[in-house]
């Protein structure tokens, strides 16, 4: 079992997506956030972009990025990692599926929407249960 926690976050705005990142990382001062630059547009070379830069990162972390596409999506999976859509408009290109986690950066949980706090408490329970 991977003792990296991988973490990608989709949906609503750029701005929102930052904010739950940097919310994160709050919580846990040693995340890095690998978030592919924008300058990397075609959504293969960014789930490549980004399969590559997992593969150099040590393990033990929690890794956190602002993911854009379906292909980034695959990579988090495939390497064990949670998609999490931040509350706001849907992402056109990342389903939200019956187990997805949902984030809202409201100061309290509501419905399937839980704070960064509550959330981060669920990826770290499923991942090492």
């Amino acid at each position: 079992m991977s003792k990296t926690l991988i973490v990608g976050l989709c949906g609503s705005t750029i701005n929102a997506r930052r904010e739950a990142i940097e919310a994160l990382k709050a919580l846990e001062p040693e995340a890095i956030d690998l978030t592919i630059p924008s300058n990397v547009r075609a959504p293969w070379r960014r789930g490549d972009a980004l399969y590559d830069v997992f593969e150099a990162t040590p393990a033990g972390h929690v890794v956190l990025c602002d993911i854009q596409c379906a292909e980034e999506a695959d990579t988090i999976e495939c390497f064990g990692g949670f998609v999490v859509h931040v509350e706001g408009v849907p992402s056109d290109d990342i389903a939200i599926k019956r187990d997805t986690l949902l984030l809202t950066m409201k100061p309290e949980d509501r419905g399937r929407y839980t704070t960064p706090v509550n959330t981060l408490a669920k990826l770290k329970a499923i991942k090492w249960q």
